[in-house]
């Protein structure tokens, strides 16, 4: 009898191990997604405000206008695509669902 509880002990030990295991891999892999996420979303901001300002410095050449123009414009194409999201919420919000659904059962590259 005394060799049951022992081994039952061990075995709620072992498990207990197994468990805290499994919450630090979790932890981790969500932290490395999370910081994946922030700096490729840096990037993207960064690489995108560039372009922006390429393509209204861009529009002031081709234009040939005081240089505030090409920003306005930019500013305003920006702003109707805000417009256009926010207009469609439902279905973006829908679409990046179902993409995180689908992609949440693959293996992690991490």
């Amino acid at each position: 009898m005394n060799e049951l509880i022992a081994l039952l002990k061990k075995y709620i030990d072992t498990r207990t191990e197994i468990v805290k295991i499994e919450v630090q891999q979790e932890i981790s892999r969500f932290v490395t997604r999370f910081f994946k996420l922030i700096i490729l979303g840096f990037l993207g901001l960064l690489s995108l405000i560039f372009f922006a300002l390429g393509v209204a410095l861009l529009l002031n050449d081709v234009l040939q206008t005081p240089k505030y123009v090409g920003f306005v414009i930019v500013s305003v194409i920006f702003m109707l695509f805000v417009i256009v999201l926010y207009k469609n919420f439902g279905k973006v919000s829908s679409i990046i669902r179902k993409y995180f659904h689908l992609t949440k059962s693959k293996p992690d590259n991490d």
